[in-house]
């Protein structure tokens, strides 16, 4: 099974084949992926508690600053 495990981007999408030929049912796909991500975030939860630090992405916004409020009814 190692050797079919993805690596990379678009890992979800590559385990849904491990997932059909491991005869799993299509309701075990959500609950499969939640456990993944579960995983990460108490991890990432563990570690900011140890550090005791937040850990937050910078960000700069390069949009347009303002621009006029335009209503649904007008809008393309």
């Amino acid at each position: 099974m190692e050797e079919l495990a993805p690596k990379g981007p678009l890992s979800e999408h590559r385990l849904t084949r491990i997932i059909f030929r491991s005869r799993h049912t299509h309701g075990a796909f959500t609950p499969i992926f939640a456990m993944g991500r579960v995983a990460g975030w108490l991890a990432h939860w563990m570690e900011q508690l140890y550090y005791k630090r937040l850990y937050r992405p910078e960000q700069n916004y390069t949009g347009v600053r303002s621009r006029p409020y335009v209503p649904m009814e007008e809008r393309e």
